[in-house]
């Protein structure tokens, strides 16, 4: 017996409003289950690329395509997340020699770069400060010895 009130005609439409309802949520559900998933088998074109520096020193500058990206210690993970493409990565340390890589960096992987930076040989400095003074000779290593003061005065 419909309630006081209400007219057979309402009650009708709300049941038929509450059963269209329940069925769009029904199909939603069976067919979210059937749409392809592309992401987890195809690499996006607009994922980043992912450089991972294993370097020593880990205080080495980083640089790509003559750009200062920071140093490798300051980066999560030493990992530098960048658009896909092709780059120059120099790695520069001081007192060590700079190292320079071209690569090509895909979208949605890993490149690990891995490598110790080999210190720069520094020629002996000169003990005497004399040595470095501006307009007198400078003492190498190649240079002859000067001959020995025999103490005798030069003679006229």
């Amino acid at each position: 017996m419909p309630h006081p009130g209400h007219s057979h005609t309402h009650i009708t439409t709300r049941l038929a409003a509450l059963v269209l309802f329940a069925l769009s949520l029904t199909c939603a559900a069976i067919f979210a289950g059937c749409a392809p998933n592309y992401a987890s088998t195809t690499p996006s074109k607009d994922a980043p690329a992912l450089l991972k520096l294993e370097v020593e020193p880990d205080h080495a500058e980083i640089y790509l395509n003559d750009d200062y990206h920071g140093v490798i210690n300051r980066w999560r993970d030493h990992t530098l997340s960048l658009a896909p493409g092709q780059y120059r990565l120099e790695l520069r340390a001081p007192g060590h020699i700079p190292q320079r890589f071209d690569l090509d960096l895909p979208p949605d992987q890993i490149t690990r770069v891995r490598l110790t930076l080999e210190p720069e040989l520094h020629s002996p400095e000169p003990t005497d400060p004399d040595a470095t003074t501006p307009g007198s000779p400078s003492s190498s290593p190649l240079d002859p010895p000067s001959p020995p003061d025999s103490g005798s005065p030069d003679l006229p």
